[in-house]
């Protein structure tokens, strides 16, 4: 009866080489695990990096375009100054024209109208 078998050893060895061998079936799937969660955490990184940089190009496009807006809006203000400007001092020269030709027109009643209004200034200077 020579039995190679199971039966021949050692109750405890068996034992040993079981949990040996649960061991190493350990330590090969906590080396696969720690492969695989590497893996992912290098494929979400890029994925973040791919994403910051989207949202990256999206922010200096959406400047770029309100950059430009604003400068367009500003050419516009100005266009729009310049022409109120130009307006006022068109209505300046006007009322320069029409007072000239009314002064010319009634000499003495510009000088009185020139005198009342001289007078109340300096009454109104004396107040304060």
């Amino acid at each position: 009866m020579n039995h190679a078998t199971t039966e021949n050893r050692i109750p405890g060895e068996a034992t040993r080489e079981s949990l040996s061998q649960a061991r190493r079936d350990l330590s090969e799937k906590a080396d696969e695990a720690r492969e695989n969660v590497q893996q992912k955490a290098s494929e979400l990184k890029n994925a973040v990096k791919d994403s910051a940089t989207e949202v990256w190009d999206s922010v200096k496009d959406a400047g770029a375009e309100v950059k430009e807006g604003a400068a367009d809006d500003l050419g516009r203000v100005r266009e729009f100054a310049a022409e109120c400007a130009e307006d006022g001092r068109a209505k300046i020269r006007e009322l320069s024209d029409v007072a000239e030709q009314r002064i010319r027109k009634e000499p003495l009643t510009s000088i009185c109208i020139a005198a009342g209004v001289g007078f109340l200034i300096g009454a109104l200077w004396r107040r304060i």
